[in-house]
């Protein structure tokens, strides 16, 4: 199985069985509910998997703490990751969409899609 075919399945199966936090911010974003943006889940990216990808922004977010590695890959792209702690999603959705929100404020144009 080649790399691309490998982050793809394993992305499939994060889909399948995501984090309770995860699952809560994904009802937000999904179906352009977050700001009319095409939000997408789980996706191979740059050689990772990142829980949510906002193409249009260049925004990649991060529910669990990944390593400083993955945010210079991503960075050297010219992606940017947002990380959240999936406990403050959980005890505060309101304040993670509006971080979320700030985010995609500040990216003007996207990078080259993927």
């Amino acid at each position: 199985m080649q790399q691309n075919d490998l982050s793809k399945a394993i992305a499939r199966s994060r889909r399948k069985a995501p984090h309770p936090a995860e699952d809560l911010l994904w009802q937000a974003l999904r179906n352009r509910r977050f700001l009319g943006l095409k939000v997408r889940r789980q996706v191979p990216l740059a050689g990772q998997i990142v829980d949510f990808y906002i193409a249009d922004k260049g925004l990649a977010i991060e529910l669990e703490p990944s390593s400083r590695q993955s945010g210079q890959i991503l960075s050297a792209r010219s992606f940017r990751l947002l990380r959240l702690d999936p406990q403050s999603v959980g005890a505060d959705l309101p304040g993670s969409l509006a971080r979320i929100a700030a985010a995609c404020r500040q990216r003007i144009d996207p990078p080259d899609p993927i």
